[in-house]
């Protein structure tokens, strides 16, 4: 596997070929591509891109990366067609996709990126925080 300082964020083909490898990949990675032709809007994504990048930076296992694909793309760029994010957990084949356009704020992708990498986070609603957090505060057990 490469050696990728973690501090770099823009990923060319090859190493977005090398992250894609599941049987050399040690841990999550989450990776942005935009297409060539995205414009105003992708800067603005590549600026949120970074938000997620920096709120993830404690998380040893966790590597962020984007791909800017050029016009002249061949290869792999030529069927970016809509900015997305790819999550690769490690060792296994498959990934996790959404779409950047429907999903545009750091926030948002982050709350989707930690759903997928630790399943040991549960998602609360008012009724279940009060059922099992509240009770627990207000009636503790010994």
């Amino acid at each position: 596997m490469f050696v990728f300082p973690f501090q770099d964020l823009e990923l060319d083909e090859q190493q977005v070929l090398e992250v894609m490898d599941s049987r050399e990949r040690r841990n999550h990675w989450l990776v942005a591509y935009f297409p060539a032709h995205c414009g105003r809007g992708c800067s603005q994504l590549a600026h949120e891109w970074r938000r997620v990048a920096q709120k993830l930076r404690p998380l040893a296992q966790v590597r962020v990366g984007m791909l800017q694909c050029s016009n002249n793309a061949r290869g792999f760029c030529s069927n970016v067609r809509s900015p997305s994010a790819r999550l690769y957990p490690p060792a296994v084949a498959h990934h996790y996709t959404v779409n950047l356009q429907q999903l545009s704020e750091a926030p948002y992708i982050l709350e989707w990126a930690l759903e997928h990498i630790d399943d040991s986070v549960v998602k609360l609603t008012w009724h279940s925080f009060m059922k099992t957090v509240a009770v627990e505060e207000l009636n503790p057990s010994r």
